[in-house]
């Protein structure tokens, strides 16, 4: 069975999620949020907690580049990796304990940097000098929060969510939000046309409002949409929705994100929780 591996990075441990804690102002609205990224969970460690990474400077001064700014900061970094190993610290050191500590120093480093958890960053002076002044600041959060880790069938799940960032060609949709008397865009007067006419064209986030007593999508993006379709969908075994992540909201890059309204279902599926 073809499986697909989600995460969800959180400040306080959860032993079990609950639909009904969950925050009904997020972005489409109350779920339990998953993405496939672990980049980007990681960044959720330490939302809403007041604990807070320690943070370190690595490097301050002046520096060609970010990239030659991070050069220099790695032999911080690897000082204090031999310190941590009780290896004597030394620029021309040549020992295999060295070789060792270097390699999987520079591949930890090189991980930190991609997290954006080491970060190289201009001073406010640091445009006005031929070699401007950079700081790289290591941001460690090792110690806040966790990340869990899903593992869902992957035919069973994505069939049951609904991508509103793309065109929705699933017709079991448009028949359900036809008959709950939910009218998408221009109202059609034949069921079959209405339905054939949205599944070609891309669904578009709008409000809902009351016309003659039947609810219309139109007018501006508001979530009063999404809780709708949640009503509406949630009966025939609809489970949430799929965005693409790191657009709408901004984030570490494009990720797939979704918003899952089962809580037995994502409980059931949680295969471990780490930091």
């Amino acid at each position: 069975m073809e499986t697909l591996r989600l995460y969800r990075g959180d400040y306080r441990k959860i032993t079990e999620f609950d639909f009904h804690k969950t925050n009904k102002y997020c972005y489409v609205g109350p779920g339990v949020y998953l993405t496939d990224s672990l980049k980007v969970a990681e960044t959720y460690r330490t939302k809403g907690s007041s604990e807070r990474p320690r943070v370190s400077l690595l490097f301050s001064g002046s520096a060609k580049d970010r990239t030659m700014a991070l050069e220099k900061a790695f032999a911080a970094f690897m000082e204090e990796k031999c310190r941590e190993q009780g290896v004597r610290f030394t620029r021309d050191s040549n020992t295999k304990a060295w070789h060792r500590i270097g390699e999987e120093a520079r591949a930890e480093f090189q991980r930190l940097v991609d997290a954006k958890k080491i970060v190289a960053e201009y001073t406010s002076t640091g445009y006005q000098l031929r070699e401007r002044a950079l700081d790289v600041t290591y941001y460690r959060d090792d110690k806040v929060g966790y990340i869990t880790e899903f593992l869902f069938p992957r035919a069973a799940f994505l069939s049951s969510v609904v991508n509103i960032d793309e065109r929705i060609v699933d017709r079991m949709f448009w028949e359900i939000v036809h008959d709950a008397g939910q009218v998408y865009g221009t109202p059609y007067s034949n069921r079959d046309d209405f339905i054939r006419a949205n599944m070609m064209k891309k669904f578009e986030r709008q409000t809902t409002r009351s016309v003659n007593g039947r609810l219309v999508l139109s007018g501006r993006h508001d979530r009063h949409v999404f809780t709708t379709l949640r009503r509406i969908l949630k009966p025939y075994g609809y489970r949430g929705f799929e965005y693409n992540g790191g657009v709408h909201v901004g984030g570490f890059g494009r990720h797939r994100a979704f918003c899952i309204w089962d809580d037995d279902f994502v409980n059931e599926h949680r295969v471990k929780r780490f930091r």
